[in-house]
């Protein structure tokens, strides 16, 4: 009877042990990922005057598609029909990095939120910072 009250103990105590340890370590952080089919498609976007004054308030239409790892968005910054942006998506960030369109250096990131139907996007063109806000039309 003594070996079976041992062999209890340890077996309660293996399992408080292992309790405690997986408790203890620590969860991934991973953002939700947006589905490219939530986002493709046209936004209206609605841009705040540049912080200086160089481009004014404006609304407009961009497409955003996908291909692979990347996303095309067309008409950025209402820059014309035909000219498209390239930027990636990690999680709920959206990210454009420097390049040039047409003869504009443009770059930004931006937050999606309220179900991905909303981004907070905050980008530059030839370093004029811009506030905008896109909504999936």
């Amino acid at each position: 009877m003594v070996k079976f009250k041992i062999a209890i103990f340890f077996i309660i105590l293996t399992v408080i042990y292992s309790l405690i340890i997986h408790s203890c370590t620590k969860d991934e952080e991973t953002q939700p990922s947006v589905p490219s089919t939530s986002i493709t498609g046209n936004w209206i976007c609605s841009d705040n005057a540049s912080e200086n004054g160089i481009y004014a308030a404006q609304s407009y239409t961009i497409e955003i598609s996908s291909s692979d790892s990347s996303y095309t968005i067309s008409n950025f910054g209402n820059l014309g029909i035909n000219v498209d942006a390239i930027c990636t998506i990690n999680g709920t960030t959206i990210n454009l990095n420097n390049q040039i369109i047409g003869d504009i250096n443009v770059n930004g990131y931006g937050d999606f939120y309220n179900n991905n139907k909303n981004v907070s996007f905050t980008y530059f063109l030839d370093g004029e910072k811009i506030e905008s806000t896109w909504t999936k039309d």
